[in-house]
């Protein structure tokens, strides 16, 4: 995967998790033509960046659970 393409993946996967609209890891995987294992490198990625990423089993989204600023 080239920079480009996962910095893109990276900003999408920041304005989901900010809208508390990604869905399960599957529904996201499928919304973002990715793997299921792909959305979790992804993840670790930004949590190596600082991202605070939870995840919320009844409303089944990913979320920040403090406030955090994706800059590249």
């Amino acid at each position: 995967m080239d920079f480009l393409n996962q910095l893109n993946i990276l900003k999408r996967l920041d304005q989901l998790i900010r809208l508390k609209s990604t869905g399960t890891p599957e529904e996201l995987a499928k919304r973002m033509s990715v793997s299921r294992a792909s959305i979790y490198r992804h993840l670790d990625t930004l949590k190596g960046l600082g991202a605070p990423i939870e995840y919320c089993k009844t409303r089944g989204t990913f979320f920040y659970s403090e406030e955090f600023l994706l800059k590249f």
